[in-house]
């Protein structure tokens, strides 16, 4: 195989036209990845039931016991904020594998048998697509 005088398929070329992540993204990424292991991490590791009230350990400031300090009704806002974030992470992965089941399902149905198939799907579609967004999540609750 032949190529073109000062141009390679392969090697140092290849590899300084890869393009890099920016800086932003990279932030952004460990970001992520950080709140996704408090998620994770923080309610195994917390001595505190966020469910349960505790009128002793009130109104007391940040530090070693409680990061977050605590407020007037539950003893640690940080198990309760992780907790949040754990129920918030599981819902929203759900959401995206049930679309993206039910998206491939559609697809894989029009493709497959085509013709009024598709114009059902189609229609089906336009008819999501022309409500609001807001409007269908309120349907949906």
């Amino acid at each position: 195989m032949s190529t073109a005088p000062g141009t390679t398929l392969e090697g140092p070329a290849l590899r300084r036209n890869r393009p890099r992540p920016g800086t932003l993204s990279t932030i952004c990424l460990g970001w992520l990845v950080f709140i996704g292991l408090f998620a994770l991490l923080v309610p195994l590791a917390s001595p505190f039931d966020p469910a349960a009230g505790n009128i002793v350990d009130r109104y007391l400031p940040p530090g070693a016991g409680h990061w977050l300090g605590s407020d007037q009704a539950r003893p640690d806002p940080l198990t309760r904020l992780a907790h949040g974030a754990r129920s918030s992470i599981l819902a929203a992965a759900c959401v995206a594998v049930l679309t993206a089941t039910l998206g491939g399902t559609l697809a894989l149905l029009a493709v497959w048998w085509g013709g009024w198939v598709v114009g059902l799907i189609t229609r089906v579609l336009d008819f999501l697509f022309a409500f609001p967004n807001l409007l269908l999540a309120v349907l949906a609750v």
